[in-house]
C-alpha cells in the first residue's frame, strides 16, 4: 500500500511538474487537436489560459519562487491553528497527527457534497480528534471554533468589505450623478 501511495504521489509530481514548467509545449499541442466535444474544448481553452498565466509569471524572475513560499507559508499556519486550539486541552496529541488531521479534513471536505464542503469537513475533523483522545464535545468545539476562523471568519470579513465597496461605489456614483444635475 505505501508502495502504491509512492507510486501515486510520483505520478501526481510529474503531472504538476509538467503542468508548471511545460505548459507552452502542452497549450501548443492541445491546440492541435481537432473535435468539437465541448468538455474537450474547455479542457484545451483552460490549458491555453493556463499557459499564458504561467508564461506572463515566468517573466518575471523570482515569482514562482515568491509564490511558492507564500503558498508553503500559508498552508502551514492552517495547522499551527489546529496545534494552538488543542494544545489548549491536551498535549498528548502528536504535533503530526494534528498536521495530517488539518489536511485530511481539507481533502474530505474537497467532496462535493455540500458548499465549501459543510458538514464534511467538520465530521472527519471531529472523528480524527475523537480517535486521538478527545472527548466528543471538545473535539466539535475544537472543530467549530478552527472552521470559525479559517472558514466562516474570511468569509465573512470579505462579504462585509465586498458590502462596503458596493455601497462606497453605489454612493460616490450617485453624488457624481447629482453634481452632473
Amino acid at each position: 500500500v505505501r508502495m502504491l501511495i509512492f507510486l501515486i504521489l510520483i505520478a501526481v509530481g510529474a503531472f504538476l511538474f509538467c503542468l508548471l514548467f511545460q505548459t507552452h509545449s502542452l497549450s501548443r499541442r492541445m491546440k492541435r487537436i481537432k473535435t468539437t466535444r465541448k468538455w474537450l474544448l474547455a479542457v484545451i481553452n483552460w490549458v491555453e489560459d493556463f499557459a499564458h498565466h504561467t508564461e506572463s509569471i515566468r517573466q518575471k524572475p523570482g515569482e514562482w519562487l515568491l509564490q511558492f513560499g507564500l503558498s508553503v507559508l500559508i498552508w502551514a499556519i492552517f495547522p499551527l491553528k489546529l496545534v494552538l486550539l488543542i494544545f489548549s486541552y491536551t498535549t498528548s496529541i502528536p504535533v503530526l497527527v494534528l498536521v495530517g488531521t488539518t489536511f485530511l479534513s481539507y481533502f474530505a471536505g474537497m467532496i462535493p457534497l455540500l458548499p465549501g464542503g459543510l458538514g464534511t469537513f467538520e465530521a472527519t475533523m471531529s472523528g480524527i480528534l475523537t480517535a486521538y483522545g478527545l472527548v466528543i464535545n471538545q473535539a466539535v468545539a475544537i472543530t467549530i471554533v478552527f472552521r470559525f476562523i479559517t472558514f466562516w471568519f474570511v468569509l465573512i470579513l470579505s462579504l462585509l468589505l465586498l458590502g462596503g465597496d458596493r455601497i462606497i461605489l453605489f454612493t460616490q456614483r450617485r453624488s457624481g450623478d447629482a453634481l452632473r444635475l
